[in-house]
Parts: C-alpha cells; structure tokens; sequence
C-alpha cells in the first residue's frame, strides 16, 4: 500500500512538470513581440512646434514621443540662428544629441555664479551626454557674434521634467537654483574626430569597431557609435534578444543595413542614411546569419534600461530562446 501511495506521489509530480512546461512553452508562443518602427527623416514633415529657436532661423521634425517620457527631435540650427531664453539655465532631466552635420557654439558654465562660460564648439560627429543639473545657454551680449555656419542638424533627446533659467528677466526663472547642492558639467565626445578618439574592437559582434560615447552602468543608458565594414557576416552569436522594459534607437549615419526576419520584423528590409530604427520594449533583435550591409555602415547605438529615463533600471538584454 505504501508503494503504491510513493508511485502515486511520483506520478502526480511528474505530471505537475509537465503542466508546468507545456504552459511555459505555451506562454512563450504567445508573447506578443513588438514591431520595430522604422522611421526614414526624410519622410517626415518639418513642424513648427518642434522647431528650437525663433521662427525662419530653425526647423524641426518629430521622430519619437514617449507619453511616460522622452522626445527625440531632428533640428535644423540655421545660418544666424537665434532664440528667446539662450541665458543660462539648467533642466531637471537627462538630456543628450548628436550633431549630425555642421558646427553650433554653446557656452557651459559650472558654476551659477559664473558669468561668461567656457565656449564649446560642438563639431559634426559631436555626442552630448548632458546630466540634470548641468548649465549651460548662451550669453545674450554674444548673440550678435554668433552664427552658426554651416547650418547645424542635430539629434536631441530630452526626458521630462523642467528647465530652470537663471535670467531674472526670463519666464523661467526660478529661485529653485539657489536649493540645488551641486551642479554637474556636461559630456562631449568628438566621435569622428581620428586625433581624439579611435575606434576599439566591439566585443559583442566579431570585425565590428565601436566608441564608447556614455556609459551610465547601473543607471541605464548606454551611447555607442558602430561601425561594420562592407560584406560584414556576424559569425558569432546568433541569438534573439530583447530588452524587457527599455527603448533602445538606432539611427543610421551612413551606408546600408539589412535586417533580419524576426517575429518584430517579418519582412525583408534595408535600411540606409537618415533611417531611425526604434526598439520598443519587448522587440525582438537579431543580427542574423546573412550579410548585414553590402556597402559599409555607420550608426549610433542608444539604450535605456527602463522606458526612456535614466537612473530607473539596469539595461536587461535578454535571449528569446
């Protein structure tokens, strides 16, 4: 009798396994991956509510929103660009760009009791990681000296939160600054620059070159720029990956990538200069076993751990399989 109870026992826990498996797998088929959004800039019309300046000297385009958080803007600064507000002043979120073509001036102060700044010539191939608390703006006196010529066009990305001036005479001045302990100065990386900084072999994929533009750990946010030569083949890993909860942005500087056929993106596409693709949470990614570009590719690489705001989660990139 006791043999039987023991065989019995046994039996329903091996057949409580099974469940447990079956609904595993079953769970898995019926994750319902997110599409990759694949947006071409040129493509979408210029808005004047996203223009970063006065009307006629600066244009702008929305590429993502984020209800719970995030912007990205493609900016055009114009010869002559100006703008109410260029005073310094802070913002009470994590921001950062790119500087696609051209040159623009910006003056970065570490101090609210500073009154000229350090000029900052932001270069094309210029990546700006800008942390809250960070002041920066332009000095009303030096607005008639400045042009930015050739035209500037940037990728900018903000978080939400509020800018704080320091212009008494602007709508956004607050005595807030005088609360804030410390103030915290701004990153620049002059990615093409050869002089300053060179490219390093990418660990995760073999014969691909990366710089390291931000790095932020456990703070989630990572910046690189990539680079994969012509006819490259990833003949590492070709596991299918996703981030949990982060947005991650892939935006092509040059050349061509095709992408891979995966549930998040079901059919054949390539995509080349000026192409946005964005990676909602719980899209799928893969490399793939074929060629990724034919001619050569260029792009930069951004990730977040959670949605599109640093500082709330680690960045997670998991296995599918």
């Amino acid at each position: 009798m006791m043999k039987l109870k023991k065989h019995m026992n046994i039996s329903i826990l091996l057949l409580l396994m099974c469940f447990i498996f079956i609904e595993n797998i079953t769970a898995n088929d019926e994750i319902n991956w997110e599409s990759l959004q694949i947006q071409n800039v040129d493509d979408v019309p210029w808005d004047e509510r996203f223009r970063m300046g006065k009307a006629g000297s600066t244009n702008g385009k929305l590429l993502f929103f984020n209800p719970n958080g995030g912007v990205l803007l493609y900016v055009k600064f114009n010869p002559g660009w100006d703008a109410d507000g260029t005073e310094a002043h802070y913002h009470t979120f994590h921001e950062w760009g790119y500087v696609l073509d051209g040159s623009f001036p910006l003056y970065e102060f570490v101090s609210p009791n500073q009154k000229t700044g350090s000029l900052v010539n932001m270069k094309q191939g210029t990546f700006m990681d800008r942390p809250s608390y960070s002041i920066h703006g332009n000095r009303r006196e030096a607005m008639e000296k400045q042009r930015v010529t050739p035209a500037s066009t940037q990728l900018i990305f903000y978080e939400s939160g509020t800018t704080v001036s320091l212009d008494k005479e602007n709508k956004n001045y607050s005595d807030d600054w005088k609360n804030v302990d410390e103030f915290f100065p701004a990153n620049f990386q002059e990615s093409l620059n050869a002089n300053s900084m060179e490219w390093e072999d990418d660990k995760e994929l073999d014969g691909v070159k990366v710089k390291w533009l931000s790095d932020h750990g456990q703070k989630g946010f990572t910046a690189k720029l990539r680079y994969a030569p012509a006819n490259w083949t990833n003949n590492g890993s070709n596991k299918t990956t996703y981030n949990p909860s982060g947005y991650r942005f892939m935006y092509i500087l040059s050349g061509d990538m095709k992408l891979a056929i995966t549930e998040s993106n079901r059919q054949d596409q390539e995509v080349t200069e000026n192409n946005l693709i964005v990676h909602k949470p719980m899209s799928l990614w893969s490399w793939g076993s074929e060629k990724l570009t034919e001619k050569g590719v260029m792009w930069l690489d951004v990730e977040y751990g959670k949605e599109t705001t640093i500082g709330k989660k680690r960045i997670e990139r998991l296995s599918k399989d």
